[in-house]
C-alpha cells in the first residue's frame, strides 16, 4: 500500500473546531520536554488493526493547557509520514486506515504555550502495533498463546501427560481449551496477573453413611481443581514453556451434618513444555 493511501477520507472530529495553521513550535527540537507531558495529552491508540480497515486515534487534553495541534507520524515498513491536525478543543477523534500487512507504528507530538516563555513539547509513542488479518477472531493483544502439543509433567503418581491446546482464537492469547492423555478436560483463561488458570469441578467418589437406626445414606464427594500457569520462554508469541500448581480441594456439600470426611486438598507443581 502507498503511504499517501492512508490520508484519504481524512476524518477529524474536534467540535465546532476552526481550522488552526500548524504550530511553528512543533518544528522546534530544542523546546524543553515539558514535566508531566504524559499527563498533558491523553492518546487511546489501538492495540491492533485490521488489514487494510480503519482505525480511530483519540486523544483528549485539558482546555487551558496552550496546545494548539497534534502533529502524528505514522512507520510502516520503516517508512515514516507525519501530518498535523489542528487540536483546539477538548477531544480529537482520528480515523485512518490501517496498513495490509507488518506493523504500524505511531507517535504523537506536542508543543504547549507555543512562543512562551514557558513552552514545552511532549510525546507519546506506539511502537509496533500489530496488522491482523481483516476476518480473524482476536484474542487479548499482549497475552502469550497457549497452542499445539505440550508434554505436562505432574509432580505426583501420573507422572508425566501430553496435552493437546486449541485457542479459541486466531491470534493473540485466549481461552484454550486443553485434552490431555491423562483425565484433564476443560479451558485455561489468561488472567490479569499474566497467569493461565483452568477451574473445574467434578465428581470425584461417594461417601456412605450407616446411622445407629440402621438407616443408611450416601453423597456425592466433588473435587474443585485449579490449574495456574504462567509463562516463562516463548517463541514468536506462543507459549514453549510454563510453570505453576495445581491445587485439588474436596468437598460433600449435600451432607447436612457433616458426617463425611472428605480427602484433603492436594498441591502438587506442574511444568509444561511444548513438544
Amino acid at each position: 500500500m502507498r503511504l499517501g493511501r492512508w490520508f484519504a477520507g481524512l476524518a477529524v472530529v474536534a467540535a465546532g473546531g476552526a481550522a488552526v495553521p500548524p504550530s511553528p513550535a512543533l518544528a522546534q527540537g530544542e523546546l524543553p520536554p515539558c514535566p508531566t507531558s504524559e499527563e498533558q495529552v491523553e492518546i487511546q491508540a489501538p492495540q491492533y488493526v485490521r488489514s487494510g480497515r480503519g482505525y480511530t486515534i483519540r486523544a483528549e487534553k485539558d482546555l487551558g493547557q496552550g496546545i494548539e495541534a497534534l502533529a502524528i507520524t505514522y512507520t510502516v515498513a520503516g517508512k515514516s509520514t507525519t501530518e498535523v491536525v489542528p487540536f483546539q478543543d477538548e477531544s480529537l477523534r482520528i480515523v485512518r486506515a490501517a496498513p495490509t500487512s507488518g506493523t504500524l507504528g505511531l507517535r504523537f507530538d506536542w508543543a504547549e504555550n507555543p512562543g512562551e516563555q514557558d513552552a514545552c513539547r511532549g510525546s507519546d509513542t506506539y511502537a509496533r502495533i500489530p496488522v491482523i488479518g481483516a476476518n480473524l477472531k482476536a484474542g487479548r493483544p499482549g497475552v502469550t498463546r497457549f497452542v499445539g502439543r505440550y508434554r505436562a509433567t505432574v509432580a505426583d503418581a501420573r507422572g508425566s501427560e501430553s496435552w493437546t491446546m486449541r485457542p479459541n482464537c486466531d491470534v493473540f492469547g485466549c481461552g484454550t481449551r486443553v485434552r490431555s492423555s491423562g483425565t484433564l478436560r476443560g479451558t485455561f483463561f489468561p488472567q490479569d496477573d499474566g497467569t493461565y488458570r483452568l477451574t473445574r469441578r467434578v465428581s470425584a467418589g461417594f461417601c456412605s453413611v450407616t446411622y445407629a437406626d440402621g438407616r443408611k445414606a450416601k453423597w456425592t464427594i466433588f473435587a474443585s481443581q485449579r490449574v495456574s500457569l504462567r509463562v516463562t520462554a516463548s517463541r514468536g508469541g506462543v507459549a514453549t514453556r510454563f510453570s505453576g500448581r495445581e491445587t485439588i480441594s474436596y468437598d460433600v456439600p449435600s451432607d447436612p451434618v457433616g458426617a463425611c470426611k472428605p480427602p484433603r486438598t492436594e498441591r502438587t507443581r506442574v511444568t509444561v513444555v511444548r513438544r
